[in-house]
C-alpha cells in the first residue's frame, strides 16, 4: 500500500494527470459448515429386534444439518460509481488506496470480520463390515445363525472373565482373548445394527446489498436429503439474509463567512513569492452506514451482528492539496 502511494504521487509530481477511482461497496460472505450423517441398513437388521432385542435402522437415508455459520464483510471497487478525477501538479490524494480492482476512495479498507456462529463437528469413520456368513441363502436363517454365534461369543467371553473355562489365560493373554471375542462380535452386530459415518461439508456464499433499499435477500437454501444449495430452489427450505441499516447523520456544516464591507488594502506581493494554492479539487468517498444484519429460516434468527456496509451510507467530498 505505502509503495503504490509512493509510485502514484511520484508519478502525479511529474505533470498533470487524469485518474479513475471507485467508490467501495461491500459484500457480505455467509460461510455455512453442513454436517452430512448417513445410515446405512445391516442385511439383518429388519430381525434386530426379534432377535437381539434392539433396534436398528432398517432403510439406507442420508441428513444433512447446519453445524456452523460464520458471517463477515469484505469491500471491493463499485463498478457503477466510477470518476474521473484530472489531478494538478504536486496534489497528493492520499485518501485514495491501491486495491486488486483500481484505486477505490477510502482510506485502508480493512473492514473487521464478525462471527456469529461457530461450531464444527468432527467427522465419524464408519465401521467396515467383516467378511459375510456363510449360510443356505436364507436371509432370516443366516441372521438367526449371526444371533446365536453372538450370544455365543457373549458367553465365551464372561466365562474367560470369570475363570471358568478348562484353558488357563492371565496378563496380556487374558486381556487379549477378551479383545478378540469383543472384535468378532462387533463385527456380527454390524450386520444387524449397519453402519453411521458423520463428515462436514463447507459453503460460500456471496451478498450484494443493493443501494436501492432491498432489505432482504434469499441467501441459501437447505435440502435435508441433499444439502446446501444456492438460492432459488424450490424444494429447498430457505434462509434470508436481513438487512438493517442504521441512519447515517449528516453533518452540521460552519455558515458561510459575511462579506466584508470595506475591501482592505492589498499587501505586497515580495518578488519570487509563490501565489497562494487553495483546495479546488475533491475526491468523492463513502461514509459506510453501519447495518444490523441477521441470519434467519423465515421464522427463528439463527445468526445476528453488526456490519458497515458502504453502499448504504452517505456521499461526501474529500479536498485535495496542492
Amino acid at each position: 500500500m505505502i509503495l503504490a502511494s509512493a509510485i502514484l504521487a511520484a508519478a502525479l509530481a511529474a505533470e498533470p494527470q487524469t485518474v479513475s477511482y471507485s467508490l467501495p461497496q461491500t459484500v457480505i460472505v455467509v460461510e455455512i459448515s453442513a454436517t452430512r450423517e448417513q445410515w446405512e441398513a445391516g442385511p439383518y437388521s429388519q430381525w434386530a429386534s426379534e432377535l437381539l432385542g434392539i433396534e436398528a435402522v432398517e432403510a439406507d437415508s442420508t441428513a444433512y444439518s447446519i453445524s456452523g455459520i460464520d458471517i463477515r464483510c469484505e469491500a471491493e471497487a463499485d463498478q457503477s460509481r466510477r470518476y474521473s478525477l484530472r489531478l494538478s501538479e504536486g496534489a497528493r490524494p492520499v485518501y485514495l488506496s491501491m486495491t486488486r480492482q483500481g484505486l477505490v476512495a477510502g482510506k485502508n479498507l480493512q473492514l473487521r470480520n464478525g462471527s456469529a456462529i461457530n461450531r464444527r463437528l468432527s467427522p465419524v469413520e464408519a465401521p467396515r463390515l467383516g467378511a459375510k456368513l456363510p449360510g443356505s441363502g436364507n436371509m432370516k436363517k443366516e441372521a438367526q445363525a449371526a444371533a446365536k454365534r453372538i450370544a455365543e461369543l457373549r458367553q465365551a467371553r464372561y466365562d474367560i472373565l470369570i475363570g471358568n473355562t478348562d484353558a488357563t489365560y492371565s496378563g496380556d493373554a487374558l486381556r487379549a482373548a477378551v479383545e478378540d471375542l469383543r472384535r468378532m462380535e462387533d463385527e456380527l452386530m454390524l450386520y444387524f445394527t449397519g453402519t453411521y459415518s458423520s463428515t462436514s461439508e463447507n459453503y460460500t456464499f456471496e451478498i450484494v446489498p443493493s443501494a436501492e433499499g432491498t432489505a432482504v435477500y434469499e441467501a441459501f437454501c437447505l435440502l435435508p436429503g441433499e444439502g446446501i444449495v444456492p438460492a432459488g430452489s424450490v424444494d429447498g427450505i430457505p434462509y434470508y439474509l436481513e438487512v438493517d441499516a442504521e441512519p447515517v447523520a449528516t453533518i452540521e456544516r460552519d455558515p458561510e463567512p459575511e462579506p466584508v464591507e470595506e475591501e482592505k488594502p492589498k499587501k505586497k506581493k515580495k518578488k519570487n513569492e509563490p501565489e497562494p494554492v487553495l483546495p479546488s479539487q475533491y475526491i468523492t468517498y463513502r461514509i459506510p452506514a453501519m447495518c444490523q444484519v441477521r441470519l434467519s429460516d423465515g421464522e427463528k434468527t439463527i445468526a445476528e451482528l453488526r456490519l458497515p456496509v458502504y453502499q448504504l451510507g452517505i456521499e461526501e467530498q474529500y479536498p485535495i492539496y496542492n
